[in-house]
């Protein structure tokens, strides 16, 4: 359900082409946050054609905060991802995938300035320690981990601050 619902709010909200970067990342991160942050209400569910599927309809979350925000996370996620792939394997293929959902990208950045920055900052450390070499896995895991904690603050932070 959250799955279709993030690749139908990727569709509704920054077009057709960020749709197939979806992951299952991001409809988990939509998931929790809808259940933690209790306040958002009931969500919406409707049976929705399916873009990968056509034949068959699938449960959707729709018009929903948190997936929302979660199609948003993976456009930002999808375009970093992309660019890296270009400037570590000069990936054609993936140059151009991140030429052409820009214009989604910048909308998603416009909206999560935050998430974007987490995202980019994230990348940009794993980039450095792919570049010095780093052969400690805790060290290598730490800017995606980090990346997710702050992707997780999402709307009510306190709702995932572990602090007082």
């Amino acid at each position: 359900m959250y799955y279709c619902g993030v690749c139908k709010s990727i569709s509704r909200n920054f077009g057709q082409l960020p749709r197939f970067g979806l992951v299952n990342e991001t409809s988990v991160l939509s998931l929790i946050l809808n259940i933690a942050a209790g306040k958002i209400g009931t969500p919406e569910i409707l049976r929705k054609n399916c873009i990968a599927h056509p034949q068959k309809k699938s449960d959707a979350v729709i018009r929903n905060e948190a997936v929302d925000y979660a199609a948003g996370v993976n456009v930002l996620m999808m375009y970093f991802k992309l660019l890296d792939s270009w400037h570590d394997d000069k990936n054609l293929a993936a140059k151009a995938g991140s030429t052409a959902i820009r214009r989604a990208f910048r909308k998603a950045a416009a909206k999560y300035p935050i998430s974007a920055d987490a995202v980019y900052f994230s990348i940009r450390e794993l980039t450095k320690l792919e570049k010095e070499g780093c052969s400690s896995i805790d060290a290598a895991c730490e800017p995606f981990a980090s990346m997710m904690a702050d992707l997780f603050m999402w709307k009510d932070s306190d709702v995932f601050c572990s602090e007082p």
